[in-house]
């Protein structure tokens, strides 16, 4: 016999993509279905995290819900191959240095590989142009909230291979790190490797592909924050 179930005032909760779910049914008397509402805000684009990668970081201790996010203030520039940004009191400067080259992390994920260079000094926070630029007047620095979960490799005493925290300090290896970001509105995953250090760290083919599994990365979505924010954010073509 049909029966009708009431639902009374449901509250919502914050979901990390940017919305708001109402679970308007999930109850014993009815185990069959379970039925959400999803609320937007005017203005607000939401994505989704590859599985996945989320799953390897996981296994990692790594989630987007335990950890904290930052924001970061980039300088909007007419040049891609430079990037200035205001960190916690830090200033960073980065420059692109060298060809950028195409290259394949598995059979299914390709990216671009790019060389660059860093500088970072202090700056008070308590320095009126860094207030203005965090205030975002007179200055329009882009705003950019960054959740980001990641691991450092890199070789242990006999050679092999060892995963660290990423706040690790080691002299090389490799940074893999999965972010969630948050700028104007719009939701974007990226998923980025940093080499580091006098010595380059070689990577067996068999990580990147115990991370990505079958995910589909293109080159042509693969760039440096330097395009990401003139071509994707600046202009709007994400």
């Amino acid at each position: 016999m049909p029966r009708i179930i009431q639902n009374g005032q449901t509250p919502e909760y914050y979901f990390q993509e940017r919305c708001h779910i109402a679970e308007l049914l999930n109850s014993s008397d009815c185990p069959g279905v379970s039925i959400a509402r999803a609320r937007v805000e005017p203005g607000v684009t939401t994505d989704s995290p590859d599985k996945a990668i989320l799953d390897w970081f996981a296994s990692q201790g790594q989630t987007f819900d335990n950890t904290a996010p930052r924001t970061d203030y980039y300088l909007p520039l007419a040049k891609e191959d430079v990037t200035v940004k205001l960190r916690e009191g830090n200033i960073e400067i980065k420059h692109r240095i060298g060809e950028t080259t195409k290259g394949k992390l598995t059979e299914t994920a390709e990216g671009i590989f790019e060389n660059w260079i860093k500088w970072s000094f202090n700056a008070d926070q308590a320095d009126k142009l860094s207030q203005a630029i965090v205030g975002g007047y007179p200055y329009n620095w882009t705003e950019t909230i960054k959740t980001r979960i990641g691991v450092k490799v890199t070789e242990d005493t006999h050679g092999g291979l060892k995963i660290l925290p990423i706040k690790s300090f080691i002299d090389f290896g490799c940074q893999i790190e999965y972010t969630l970001l948050q700028i104007n509105g719009k939701t974007i995953y990226t998923f980025a490797l940093e080499w580091f250090g006098e010595k380059e760290l070689q990577l067996p083919n068999e990580l990147p592909t115990e991370i990505l599994n079958h995910t589909q990365l293109n080159s042509e979505d693969s760039m440096g924050y330097g395009d990401f924010l003139k071509y994707k954010i600046i202009q709007n073509n994400i």
